[in-house]
């Protein structure tokens, strides 16, 4: 049995919104609270009213059932003919009638209609409709077809089975089919049920339940809204509460954080500045055996040079040579300002050809996709620097604009030109005052950096290469040597745009040279001189030299033969040279050991390097002069004779 219900209003699903409520607006929310509840009552209306529908529906089939099995029973065909249908005889009808306004009454039935298979009404309690068809019913040709159909509908009159007359009714109006006993439709119960007074009924006890609950959620409602304002009184304060110990915590821990970034940076330049002392240590030990060997190449082709003819072959040749250890003697002076172990002075000098001497040596040691473009504008402005330092802030900032262009390649572009500042010029990186200035510009078409990468630039330690191939030292011994020059370096970089280095020394006036005295190399007048080394072909060549210039040599390798010597006829020397890292005894040990036996002997401290003894350190012992190797053979000439003649020494 399948039953489908028309109905003139139906329950709607209203979804409830939600509000918010708020502390100081108790009105709004005792408004929402009613809205909510009214459309909670329109909802349970439809739902009771849909319940009272179905009940209707219910007793009406239980009505038909009864009545067919029943007051109608006998009107059935019991057989199987499609010719038969439900037929009430005409003199049965009132019999019939008063039976079933019987049957009828306490159901709250006001009609009831049987029609047979032809939608012929054949019985109703209107009597004026019996006989009348119905052929344009859908909800009846549907009962006939053996489906029970129920449809509700508001009339503005009814009478009841009694006659009375009724206003405003809901009827519900349902069609049962009727079976014969092989289950064949020959027939239909049409029953009309007054349902006005059980929606009356819902609607009175759906007002009073209604109000009560409207009554007691309002006073709950209060109840919370005083809980609640309570609760956020006390709410506020610990949030408030809460709010500093989290900025405290907040703070304690970016204070924390800063402290272990501090420490692990510290550790960070300890680690480097470790490295830096290793490659130090290693610096001077390379310094002093490589001034060793330069002292004995120079001072063999100085000898060398003299039994040259002049404009010969070989002649040129050994000047080279002299030429290339000159350059090597200043490569170490740069091997010992990289690891800090040489003070730097500064004399006037002209920038120039040491930036193209630079430029020069940087070729060899960059890849051959970089391309070195110069335009030497100031060919004979000076500054009062240290060569060895323009070097070196050349060789770092070609180097890292090398390193910015990759396996690529690129440009790099140095220049130097004079430039007037009029008035002084305020940058991030410092202040350029009015004056004149050399500037050297070193620029490249490499990768670029960010703002927050040119913020810490000159940072010590600072870089952004790959570990083991970055020291972040470089720039930062660049801005040091620019500062000490009293000069300026600014950076102009964008990513993808390359890079371009601006560096600006002071200019000074070119000081007045005079023309040196050309005057022979002084020479001995046979005084005898102790010579002590433990390099054997430094002594040999040491021993022709002062030979050459005039002197009686006593040669020796080792520090206690020397001593030996020396002792044994202390007043038979006019001079000892010794070295000073000697196996044995150190040539401190030795002067030491010398001015014991003669106080008045006067010595000279020759010495690749040391981190020992320096020429201060040796005056105060009483040593007459203190010699870095290698030394030439004019220099050394000039020494000896003055200290033998006891005139001033400049070394």
């Amino acid at each position: 049995m399948s039953i489908k219900i028309f109905r003139e209003s139906s329950g709607k699903n209203i979804r409830g919104s939600k509000f918010y409520l708020f502390r100081h607006f108790y009105l709004i929310s005792v408004v929402a609270i009613a809205v909510i509840l009214g459309v909670a009552c329109l909802g349970l209306r439809g739902i009771f009213r849909n319940f009272v529908l179905f009940e209707a529906d219910r007793d009406a089939i239980r009505i038909s059932r009864a009545l067919r099995d029943c007051e109608v029973k006998e009107f059935i065909p019991t057989d199987d003919s499609k010719e038969q249908s439900v037929s009430i005889p005409a003199e049965k009808i009132p019999q019939l009638d008063h039976e079933l306004r019987a049957f009828l009454a306490p159901f709250g039935i006001v009609k009831i209609k049987i029609f047979n298979r032809n939608t012929r009404i054949i019985y109703s309690t209107d009597p004026d409709i019996i006989g009348k068809l119905n052929p344009d019913n859908t909800e009846l040709a549907k009962a006939l077809s053996g489906k029970t159909v129920s449809e509700y509908e508001t009339k503005e009159h009814a009478w009841d089975l009694e006659g009375e007359k009724h206003y405003e009714v809901g009827i519900v109006e349902t069609y049962v089919p009727i079976y014969n006993q092989a289950g064949k439709t020959i027939g239909c119960f049409e029953i009309y049920k007054d349902v006005t007074e059980d929606f009356h009924m819902a609607d009175n006890i759906l007002l009073r339940a209604g109000g009560v609950f409207f009554t007691v959620v309002l006073s709950v409602f209060f109840v919370l809204m005083f809980i609640i304002n309570r609760a956020a009184e006390t709410i506020k304060s610990g949030t408030a509460k809460l709010i500093l110990s989290n900025k405290k915590l907040e703070e304690e821990i970016i204070e924390r954080k800063h402290a272990e970034e501090e420490k692990d940076e510290l550790q960070a330049q300890l680690r480097q500045t470790q490295k830096m002392e290793a490659v130090g240590t290693l610096a001077g030990g390379i310094a002093h055996d490589f001034n060793n060997i330069l002292a004995a190449m120079i001072g063999y082709a100085e000898l060398a040079l003299q039994d040259a003819p002049d404009g010969s072959i070989a002649r040129s040749n050994l000047e080279q040579v002299l030429i290339a250890g000159s350059r090597a003697k200043e490569l170490v002076k740069r091997i010992l300002t990289f690891s800090r172990k040489t003070e730097q002075q500064r004399k006037p000098i002209e920038i120039a050809p040491i930036i193209k001497e630079a430029l020069k040596m940087l070729r060899s040691s960059i890849p051959t996709t970089v391309e070195i473009r110069q335009n030497i504008e100031a060919t004979c402005s000076m500054i009062l620097g240290n060569p060895t330092q323009i070097h070196q802030i050349l060789m770092n900032l070609c180097t890292n604009a090398a390193h910015a262009m990759g396996e690529k390649g690129g440009l790099v572009e140095v220049g130097l030109s004079d430039v007037e500042i009029d008035s002084p010029v305020v940058t991030k990186f410092g202040t350029l005052q009015d004056g004149s200035y050399v500037k050297l510009v070193v620029k490249d078409t490499g990768c670029g950096m960010e703002s927050k990468v040119i913020e810490r630039i000159f940072e010590p330690f600072f870089t952004t290469k790959e570990v083991d191939k970055g020291t972040g030292m470089g720039l930062s011994v660049v801005h040091g040597i620019v500062e000490d020059n009293g000069g300026l370096i600014t950076v102009d970089s964008k990513p993808g745009r390359g890079t371009t280095f601006n560096v600006f020394f002071p200019m000074i006036e070119s000081p007045r040279i005079e023309e040196p005295e050309t005057s022979e190399i002084v020479c001995g007048r046979g005084e005898l001189i102790l010579l002590v080394d433990d390099e054997k072909p430094i002594v040999e060549m040491m021993t022709q030299m002062l030979e050459v210039l005039g002197y009686a040599v006593l040669g020796k390798t080792t520090s206690i033969d020397a001593l030996e010597t020396f002792r044994a006829e202390p007043g038979r020397f006019d001079l000892v040279i010794t070295d000073y890292a000697m196996p044995g005894m150190t040539g401190r040990e030795l002067v030491e050991e010398l001015m014991s036996i003669r106080a008045d002997i006067p010595v000279i401290l020759c010495t690749g390097f040391s981190e020992d003894i320096d020429s201060e350190k040796a005056m105060n012992m009483g040593i007459k002069a203190f010699v870095m190797k290698p030394v030439d053979k004019e220099n050394l000439a000039v020494i000896i004779r003055n200290i033998l003649d006891k005139k001033e020494i400049t070394v």
